[in-house]
C-alpha cells in the first residue's frame, strides 16, 4: 500500500480524467431523469423527499483553536445559513422504514474563490452530510460507476453491489 501523503487544505488533488468521469455521471443522471420524468415534473435526483427546510445562523466560534481557523473558520463570524433534512430513496416512502438521511448546510455570505463559478450564487458554501460514518466513494471513480449502477436497470444495480462488497457493506451499515 503506497504511503498516505499530506493533503494541504484549500488544494484540489484531481485524478487522471476526472472531468470525464462528470460528465459521464452528468449525462447518465439526466437519461435517467428524462425517462422516468414528464417534462417540468422532476424532482431532484438525489434525497427529494424534504423533512424541512430550516432558516439559521452559523456561527464560527471566536474561542476556536489555532490550528482549526481555515477557510471559513479563520475569523469570528456570523453566517446566515439554510438547513435541509431529506432521505435519499429515489422513491419517496414512509419514513418509518430504513433509508439514509440527509443534511444540507448552506452557508450565504462567504466571501473567496469557489471551485465552481457557473453563473450560480458564488457567495455560498455548502457542506453535505449523511447519516454514515464515511461517503460510500473513495473518490470520483467509484462515485461514477456507483451513478451509473443506479440510474441503470435494477440487475446492472444488484450486479453493482454483489460485485462491491465494500458498497455492500457501507450502504448496509448506513440504513
Amino acid at each position: 500500500m503506497p504511503p498516505k501523503r499530506r493533503l494541504e487544505p484549500g488544494k484540489e488533488y484531481p485524478i487522471p480524467h476526472e472531468n470525464r468521469y462528470i460528465h459521464e455521471m452528468i449525462s447518465e443522471t439526466i437519461a435517467q431523469l428524462t425517462h422516468d420524468y414528464a417534462p417540468g415534473d422532476t424532482p431532484r435526483e438525489f434525497h427529494p423527499k424534504e423533512h424541512a427546510l430550516l432558516k439559521a445562523e452559523f456561527i464560527v466560534n471566536p474561542d476556536l483553536a489555532g490550528d482549526l481557523r481555515v477557510g471559513l473558520f479563520a475569523e469570528p463570524r456570523t453566517y446566515l445559513a439554510f438547513v435541509r433534512y431529506s432521505n435519499s430513496s429515489h422513491v419517496p416512502k414512509p419514513d418509518i422504514k430504513k433509508d439514509v438521511r440527509g443534511m444540507v448546510l448552506k452557508l450565504t455570505g462567504v466571501p473567496g474563490e469557489k471551485l465552481l463559478n457557473n453563473g450560480n450564487r458564488t457567495d455560498v458554501q455548502d457542506f453535505l452530510l449523511a447519516s454514515n460514518q464515511r461517503f460510500f466513494a473513495r473518490e470520483i471513480r467509484e462515485f461514477q460507476k456507483t451513478i451509473k449502477a443506479v440510474t441503470g436497470p435494477p440487475l446492472g444495480l444488484l450486479g453493482y453491489l454483489l460485485s462491491s462488497p465494500r458498497h455492500l457493506a457501507v450502504l448496509r451499515r448506513s440504513l
